[in-house]
């Protein structure tokens, strides 16, 4: 069976580098699996 994976995307034009950070680790301290940025 076919395994599902979630995760946080973020766009670097919406925020600045540390919120960036800060959207990771949260992403993280929420039990996502992936955190990950597109410019």
């Amino acid at each position: 069976m076919a395994e599902l994976k979630l995760g946080y995307k973020a766009s670097a034009e919406q925020f600045a580098p540390r919120e960036l950070v800060e959207l990771g680790v949260l992403a993280e301290e929420h039990g996502m699996d992936s955190a990950s940025v597109s410019d």
